[in-house]
């Protein structure tokens, strides 16, 4: 739905999805300005699916259920020159984080499939100023501390070291500073659950 200066409104119709949809993340195309939307489509095997508003319906981006297995905690973005990004919890990775790109024609993976070391969770994606992605997530082969990793063209890397934060972090947040530091919001356990944000220096 958008907000039209007096109400909200539905986007296209309402139910656009074959079926039942969950973990769904909704990003503006820098280049079209119009709504893509991903989730894990449950018509499709649990698989990730990502359509895009065409002014008049919903489309489909690339294939239904384009990952090669369930997917969770789905994040789309979009790189600075438009291209549809995301990263999920890859159920055909033992839970690992897998990040696709679309090419136009079709779902690609970026680097490695499954580059976590063992089961991600809470996963944030995000493109940084100059155009680098970076994903931050719990990482349960670190305590299910917070990690962030970036791709430096070749592979994924960490930013910093791995399961920086103090304790066990939930529902992740990533975002940049316009001069491109990464910032990094969470439900922290070693503070009685509350908000905690860092930043990298």
């Amino acid at each position: 739905m958008k907000f039209d200066g007096t109400n909200w409104i539905s986007v296209g119709n309402t139910d656009l999805s074959d079926g039942e949809a969950d973990w769904i993340s909704l990003a503006i195309s820098p280049t079209d300005s119009l709504p893509y939307v991903a989730y894990l489509d449950y018509a499709n095997f649990n698989k990730a699916t990502v359509m895009k508003f065409t002014g008049n319906n919903w489309a489909n981006i690339g294939n239904k259920g384009f990952s090669a297995g369930y997917v969770s905690y789905l994040n789309l973005a979009f790189s600075p020159a438009g291209q549809p990004f995301v990263a999920f919890s890859d159920g055909n990775n033992t839970g690992k984080v897998t990040v696709m790109r679309f090419t136009g024609t079709n779902w690609m993976n970026y680097g490695t499939a499954g580059f976590s070391g063992y089961i991600a969770k809470n996963i944030s994606f995000a493109f940084s100023p100059s155009g680098y992605s970076y994903v931050a997530f719990t990482d349960y082969d670190n305590y299910q501390l917070m990690t962030v990793m970036r791709y430096n063209g070749t592979k994924w890397v960490n930013v910093g070291p791995f399961g920086f934060s103090a304790g066990a972090v939930d529902f992740t947040s990533l975002a940049f500073s316009p001069s491109g530091e990464p910032y990094v919001a969470f439900n922290d356990e070693m503070n009685s659950y509350r908000t905690t944000v860092m930043k990298f220096n």
